[in-house]
């Protein structure tokens, strides 16, 4: 929530700057609140976060990212994930090192390089991208649903209303062993 809270705030507090400076500077302050939120009190508390988070300025759409919490985009024909996934295993399938199909066995698939609060350095993407027609949408959701497979998320979407689709995420990802957090946020372009 510390993450949310922050990014949303000071995204929204530095209007004149170009969207993704916005995000940028709001990703470093929601870095360094979680951070200085674990070392409280002389305790040191393990936290971190991915985060992942859309900006709808106008007729443009930005989208920030770190970590292996994702993005997609829903059209009528295809699913486009927008983003890439911060993981030690998805880095080795960008080198040509183990195929997709390893990745997705792999013991490793969850340890992040990248995430907000752990106290290391990070580069989050942040992108405009195109503007979706009426009738796509856009999911962004948590790791927890990475067991479930882009054209899945399709035919969900494409089958489903927005509500339903997001209900449906999460009994698959449950389904399928839940073994760590199903957050999605889903949004129908309707103009």
């Amino acid at each position: 929530m510390l993450a949310v809270r922050t990014v949303n705030e000071v995204f929204f507090s530095e209007t004149n700057a170009p969207p993704d400076r916005r995000f940028r500077r709001a990703y470093e302050m929601a870095d360094q609140s979680i951070y200085e939120r674990s070392r409280r009190d002389g305790e040191e508390i393990q936290m971190g976060t991915t985060c992942t988070a859309l900006a709808i300025i106008g007729d443009a759409y930005w989208v920030a990212h770190v970590g292996d919490s994702r993005a997609y985009h829903v059209t009528p024909a295809a699913v486009l994930k927008l983003t890439t996934d911060h993981t030690f295993v998805s880095q080795l399938v960008r080198d040509g090192i183990i195929s997709e199909q390893q990745a997705q066995n792999d013991s490793r698939r969850h340890s992040l390089t990248q995430a907000l609060g752990i106290g290391a350095p990070f580069t989050p993407e942040i992108f405009s991208m195109p503007e979706p027609n009426r009738g796509d949408r856009i999911i962004l959701c948590s790791d927890g649903l990475g067991e479930i497979t882009a054209d899945e998320i399709g035919s969900i979407s494409r089958t489903n209303d927005v509500e339903s689709s997001c209900r449906i995420f999460v009994e698959l990802a449950n389904e399928r062993g839940g073994a760590d957090n199903s957050t999605v946020i889903a949004l129908e372009i309707l103009r």
